[in-house]
Order: C-alpha cells, then structure tokens, then sequence
C-alpha cells in the first residue's frame, strides 16, 4: 500500500473520550485530554518518521475532524471571542502543531486560565524534541467535515437539538476551556444526528485549510469522510425492495459540488471519500445511525442498495469525467 493514514479524528479520542466523557473511555478530565491529544500528536509524528524511514515513496498523513465557526453576531464581542476559542479548540489546537511546531498561544493561554493545573501537567510532558517530531512533514492532510457550528457567548432563548453522542454517563464540556460557548441554531437542515446541513462551509474550510497550512509545505488536501445518517426504513417500489433516502443523496450531491468549488477556486484537493459504503458501527450511537449507502439488516446481514448508493454512482461517474477533463484532482470515491 502506498498511501497511509497514521490516526482518524484525534480531536474526538482525546477531548470527546477524556473531557467531555462522551465517547471511551469516558472520563471527564481537562489534564488527561490535553495529554491524550499531545501524545497521540506525537506518535502520529514518530510514526512518519519511522515509515519513511523504511520506505520514502510512502504517501503518508494524518486525518482530522475539522469544522468552519460562525459568529451569531459578528459586531459582538462575546460572540467572536466565543468563536475563536471553539474553532481554536476544534481546528487549531491540532492544525498548528502539525503545520507550526507550536500549540496556538491564543488557546493556550485560554486553557491556562480555565484548567492551570491542566495547562502545568502538559507543559511538563512535553519534551525538547517533542513539537519538531509531531510536525514531520506531511503529504496528505485527511479532512474529515460533518457539519459547521454557529456560536455566541450567550445561551440560546432555543437551543438547538443535541447532537451530542448518547451516555448515561455524567459528561461535561467537549473543550478544555469550555465556559461560554454555545451553539444556537440557524435553522438549516439537519441530518438524522441533528447535525446541520451545511455543504458551502466545506469550501471554505478547504480553501481555509489551503492558505492558511497546507499550500506552503505542498501538502495535498483529501476529504477523507463526509456523509449523513438518516433514519432510513425499507420499502417496496413495484416489488423491488427501496431505501428512498433523498435526503442523503442531496447532501452527497451538495458536498461534492462544494469540493469541486474549492478545487475549482485553486485548492489542492486529491479526492473526496463518502462516509460510508455500509451501515456501521457508529461510535458512542452503535447501530442506531445509518450512514452507508448500503443498507444492512443487522440482524440477517442483507445488503440493499440505496437510492443514494445509485444517486452517488452517477456523481462519481460525472466527476471522473471531470477530472480527466482537468487537473484538480480525481474526484468521487466511497470508503
């Protein structure tokens, strides 16, 4: 195999798993999150290092669940610092090690007045050699894009529906330094997590991403997950079994347009991956979500082909096309 990925979504096994205690192994802890995320950081870093030394053809990187963040009102102070310290959390606190050698100052300094005790273990743990290993130069950043976030400093008169992983657990705030943010909802689609519907967002995280990290190094850019779970149900359509899943095929349709929009504007996007092929097990929700555009009975294992599993076939037939026509990028695969 010539491509590889060393992790998937470490913002969600360390700070999902060991802050907010959402997913495993569900603690709720700000000083096991920060060293959880920095360590696993530095063995995606050591890990580089160590497959290029065995074989330097390798096309190797790292993926990362990444969001865009909105102000609900850009003239507000409260909104825009609210803003800045979600995206930093989410996006930064990941992205400027790997691009940088170095932990965005701004976060840091927010974490170390919400959590100092949190801010002293890390700074212990982190050695000499420990920021230049973490950013060994990378060939692929994986873009892992669900959904886009609107925030203020200010609870919302109606939140928006959770789209939190279910637990019985107690759980807390998914960010180190989580007090005042929240999300409110702009009253977009949402999928069947309650995720909102937004596919613009992914051409500007794409172009963001672009200019900001990954033009300079030659780092190609590669959407390595993006997809919704609907609440899908079987039918019979003149004898043929169905899963009318029209909502799924949009969104599809939606986000490969907005890859093509960032490419088309200059991004070097290598492709783009549907998540996923088959019904799965989907984190802290188990089987209870589907994303596949296959479904799966769970119980006898039949597979059936939905609507947008055909939908998605002709997507990728129409971008390849494309993609021989120009030469962004290849354009339209499953995982």
């Amino acid at each position: 195999m010539e491509h590889w990925t060393t992790l998937n979504e470490p913002q969600c096994s360390a700070f999902v798993g060991h802050v907010a205690g959402q997913h495993a192994p569900g603690h709720t802890s700000v000083s096991e999150g920060l060293l959880a995320a920095h360590h696993l950081l530095l063995a995606h870093g050591r890990t580089v290092r160590a497959l290029r030394d065995r074989d330097d053809t390798l096309r190797l990187g790292i993926t990362l669940n990444l969001t865009v963040a909105d102000p609900v009102d850009p003239d507000s102070t409260a909104d825009l610092a609210a803003t800045r310290r979600f995206e930093g959390q989410f996006n930064r606190w990941f992205l400027d090690p790997l691009f940088r050698r170095r932990y965005p100052s701004d976060i840091w300094n927010d974490i170390a007045a919400a959590a100092p005790t949190a801010i002293d273990e890390l700074t212990a743990a982190i050695h000499n050699t420990d920021l230049e290993e973490i950013a060994a130069p990378l060939d692929v950043l994986g873009v892992n894009y669900y959904q886009g976030a609107f925030v203020s400093g200010h609870p919302a008169s109606s939140p928006p529906p959770s789209g939190d992983a279910p637990t019985t657990r107690p759980t807390a705030s998914a960010w180190p330094a989580g007090d005042g943010i929240y999300l409110h909802d702009r009253g977009l689609p949402r999928t069947g997590m309650n995720w909102e519907v937004n596919p613009s967002l992914l051409t500007r995280l794409l172009s963001d991403l672009h200019t900001n990290y990954t033009a300079a190094p030659g780092t190609r850019l590669v959407v390595t997950e993006n997809g919704a779970a609907y609440p899908d149900t079987l039918t019979r359509d003149h004898g043929d079994v169905r899963v009318l899943d029209h909502d799924r095929a949009r969104f599809l349709r939606g986000h490969v347009d907005a890859t093509a929009a960032a490419i088309a504007a200059g991004v070097d996007v290598a492709g783009y991956f549907a998540w996923t092929l088959l019904d799965n097990f989907e984190w802290a929700w188990g089987y209870t979500q589907r994303f596949g555009l296959i479904h799966v009975d769970h119980d006898t294992q039949q597979r059936t082909l939905k609507d947008s599993a055909r939908v998605y076939r002709g997507i990728v037939a129409d971008e390849r096309r494309r993609a021989t026509r120009n030469t962004g990028g290849a354009v339209g695969q499953h995982r």
